[in-house]
């Protein structure tokens, strides 16, 4: 017997599930037929995919391995088809894109407005992650652009710079008449914040990694109570006066316009970050793929522009810049 498309397919569903009995019901195929499938499978391939017992199946060695290729194949023909279904006169099918609640309060509102107006017919998703799980997602296909603050230079990722974002210290409510929205007129140094107790986001977060390397240009130890990764609960406790916190500019705008946190900007040297729309490099981009691209671009120009998203747009966006990964600073 010939491994084909559809035996991927049933394996994929077998492993899924784990049980074939669920996964001949989710491709409704009579039980027995799936059994046989799977048998005439191993003996093609000459090895052992499943191992049964009382509760289920479970994939062995050989099977994990020809899981992650049987997965590669059914996304590269999936993207085949939906690049090229109804002479790709306009996008079609379904595109997930991975972006943090910081970048997502700024993008998500008009990519759902202008994808519904323009592609009637394009499944959009939008899922917010950390975006330290975003290399993983891409890599396991459950999502097909995302957006990250770090390059990684050996997740075969495609690395486009979008934003600059500033960097500011949060800290309790402003007292007196100042503007909302504004930050304070006095600036910190970052080597003075060893002596201000600070909640900052785990290890493991980018935007603490980003933090972390400004620390140590500055020769700095930051004297860190907790580790939070919740935003909305870092400015949360920072509006308490339960301590400061270190948060982009864009990510804090309407708390401080609505008093409930005050900002201050750090210098010497000044932490900025940098916000990446990144792909897989080693997959063709479908005409979904490319058309988000486009309308990603567009829209970070015009909410730039308009001073919707405060930051400096790295580069042109309609100038085309180098894929290779380098590490952020």
């Amino acid at each position: 017997m010939a491994i084909d498309v559809r035996s991927l397919r049933y394996f994929v569903a077998m492993v899924t599930t784990g049980s074939i009995s669920r996964a001949a019901t989710e491709l409704h195929i009579a039980q027995p037929a799936l059994s046989l499938h799977l048998k005439r499978m191993e003996a093609e391939l000459g090895v052992k995919l499943l191992e049964r017992s009382s509760r289920g199946v479970v994939a062995t060695s050989a099977g994990q391995r020809f899981l992650a290729h049987s997965r590669d194949v059914l996304e590269k023909l999936r993207f085949a088809c939906e690049d090229v279904r109804e002479g790709a006169s306009e996008p079609v099918g379904s595109i997930a894109i991975g972006m943090p609640q910081s970048i997502g309060m700024a993008l998500t509102p008009r990519l759902v407005r202008d994808v519904i107006r323009q592609w009637p017919r394009l499944h959009l998703q939008i899922v917010e992650t950390s975006t330290g799980h975003v290399p993983s997602q891409l890599v396991g296909r459950t999502i097909d652009l995302g957006m990250t603050f770090l390059r990684d230079k050996s997740s075969g990722l495609r690395y486009r710079g979008l934003v600059e974002e500033e960097l500011v210290l949060i800290g309790p409510p402003p007292t007196g008449h100042r503007k909302t929205g504004a930050l304070e007129a006095r600036r910190i140094r970052f080597a003075d914040l060893a002596d201000i107790p600070l909640m900052l986001p785990s290890p493991q977060n980018s935007l603490r990694q980003v933090i972390e390397r400004y620390a140590q240009q500055a020769q700095v130890r930051l004297n860190v109570l907790a580790d939070v990764d919740s935003i909305p609960q870092l400015i949360a406790i920072a509006g308490n006066g339960l301590g400061h916190t270190i948060l982009s500019y864009p990510s804090v705008v309407d708390a401080i316009t609505e008093r409930r946190v005050s900002a201050t900007r750090l210098v010497q040297p000044k932490p900025v970050r940098t916000v990446y729309l990144c792909r897989l490099e080693n997959i063709p981009a479908t005409s979904a793929m490319t058309a988000m691209e486009s309308l990603i671009l567009s829209t970070t120009q015009e909410l730039v522009d308009e001073g919707e998203w405060p930051g400096r747009l790295v580069s042109p966006l309609r100038q085309r810049t180098s894929t290779k990964a380098v590490d952020a600073r």
